[in-house]
């Protein structure tokens, strides 16, 4: 037992010692409607129509976000940024969303198939409507790292 006290405070030391603090912005947008349209899409259908959608809103994104992760429907984009602009990030959030209903639009099309999901895109930074700053920090062990928000 006191060894993996020991143990535990040792791995809480290493990350506390490789953590980099900064205030930034995290995005991320995710769809509406995923659980249902997963049980009522075949698989490689949905992987496909999926794929297209997240590759539709990292190009959109055009490089302002880094990537932290891609997590089923959801992509958490983040930027390291004290003070950023209100224009710039409502300029990419309307892209994002446009590109998103086109790709739908133009999926549904193609694979002459209903395609009932959204976009949801939830932000956290300094100064905007409903939106709180954010801490982010870098936990780094080796050659990992995780982007946390606290």
């Amino acid at each position: 037992m006191l060894r993996l006290l020991v143990y535990n405070e040792f791995l809480i030391y290493i990350i506390m010692k490789n953590i980099n603090i900064h205030n930034g912005i995290i995005l991320i947008p995710d769809f509406n409607g995923f659980t249902e349209f997963v049980f009522n899409t075949k698989l490689y259908t949905g992987q496909y129509i999926v794929t297209q959608l997240l590759s539709t809103l990292i190009d959109a994104n055009r490089e302002y976000f880094e990537i932290s992760e891609i997590e089923g429907d959801a992509i958490l984009f983040y930027r390291y940024d004290a003070n950023p602009s209100y224009q710039k990030i409502s300029r990419i959030l309307r892209n994002m969303q446009n590109a998103f209903n086109e790709k739908v639009k133009e999926l549904s099309e193609l694979l002459n198939t209903s395609i009932d999901l959204s976009l949801s895109l939830s932000s956290l930074t300094v100064g905007f409507r409903n939106i709180k700053l954010v801490i982010l920090k870098n936990c780094t062990v080796r050659r990992w790292s995780k982007l946390i928000n606290c």
